[in-house]
């Protein structure tokens, strides 16, 4: 239902990637609007479907005013047999670049055994200039398998440092 994925190849580590608009109508990730990209004059170009964005390292919106999201999902967490994920957290870096002085919030949600995402959770991460911060969402139950996507839908810079997840074996 989307007009399909940007995938970026890093040739050096030969490692892929998705790069990602949104959709804010439906709600979902959609094909990120620019197609090339060009320094010119000590600043970047993004050329797109009929326009030209700028891309602004302080500024986490796209040329339409539409807050470029990050998000990051993982592998499926499973060890074969059932746990318990007791309790789970990131820890983040909170840029300094934006000047926004209102909270911003990082929102995380959970897929137990493929049977479909959970609500987003959200926490506070504070405001621009905090520095390494952590962000606590608790447990997530019990299964077999388990897997995480981590959403800052804001225009704020964050930096994904780690993500921690406290589970244990049953039986």
């Amino acid at each position: 239902g989307t007009k399909g994925y940007t995938f970026l190849f890093d040739y050096k580590r030969k490692t892929w990637s998705t790069l990602y608009g949104w959709d804010g109508a439906q709600g979902i990730p959609n094909r990120w609007p620019g197609w090339s990209y060009w320094p010119m004059w000590g600043r970047m170009f993004v050329g797109g479907e009929g326009k030209v964005y700028e891309i602004d390292t302080a500024n986490f919106q796209d040329a339409d005013a539409n807050v470029m999201r990050f998000m990051a999902r993982t592998a499926h967490l499973s060890g074969g047999d059932e746990m318990i994920v007791n309790d789970s957290r990131i820890m983040v870096k909170r840029g300094t670049l934006t000047a926004n002085a209102t909270e911003v919030y990082v929102s995380m949600r959970c897929n137990r055994d493929n049977s479909g995402w959970s609500p987003w959770q959200r926490r506070g991460i504070g405001t621009a200039g905090r520095r390494e911060m952590q962000a606590y969402f608790g447990g997530w139950g019990a299964g077999h398998s388990f897997q995480f996507e981590v959403m800052v839908a804001e225009n704020a810079q964050v930096e994904l440092k780690k993500f921690q997840v406290d589970a244990i074996p049953v039986g």
